[in-house]
């Protein structure tokens, strides 16, 4: 994987902030979406998904007047979703959930969102507008859960290794 693709990677992982986590011991790969109660999660089997097998999604927002509430099936480095998990091991044939399989994921919806030769070519901000829907903190998701800005992903970007502007 070249230094363009791994910086996006890093910049996705933090933006979501799993590489964050206080609660990480796998560089963001090991957590579970923080739920209502705010308190950080981790799992430790990366034989499959942590919802894999049964458990039910985690509450992440209380009913309100105005909004119902949300569940979610999030986990990992890229807050990857049971639904999702389950087509991608197939597709890509992964035998686990560990940080490799995380990533190939990764890379195949970046690659589906057309984005791979724009990342290469080192248009980071191109590449962002074009993924956004697929991460909630990117700006342009539209998902109404905090999204950082362009610039700032911009940033960490550059700071993680990938070049501006040239291929990598």
């Amino acid at each position: 994987m070249n230094a363009n693709r791994k910086a996006l990677l890093t910049v996705i992982k933090r933006s979501e902030g799993t590489s964050t986590s206080p609660a990480t011991q796998c560089g963001g790969y090991d957590v579970v979406v923080i739920g209502a109660d705010g308190k950080p999660e981790i799992f430790t089997d990366f034989s499959t998904h942590p919802f894999a097998n049964g458990r039910a999604a985690k509450l992440v927002r209380a009913k309100t007047a105005t909004k119902p509430a949300l569940y979610s099936t999030a986990a990992g480095g890229f807050q990857l979703l049971l639904r999702y998990w389950k087509s991608y091991s197939q597709l890509l044939r992964l035998a686990d959930f560990s940080a490799a399989s995380q990533d190939a994921i990764a890379i195949q919806q970046i690659s589906e969102f057309g984005a791979l030769p724009l990342i290469d070519a080192g248009d980071i901000e191109g590449t962002l507008k074009r993924i956004a829907p697929l991460w909630a903190s990117i700006e342009g998701a539209g998902y109404g859960q905090g999204e950082h800005s362009i610039e700032t992903l911009v940033s960490w970007y550059v700071e993680a290794g990938g070049t501006v502007g040239a291929s990598a």
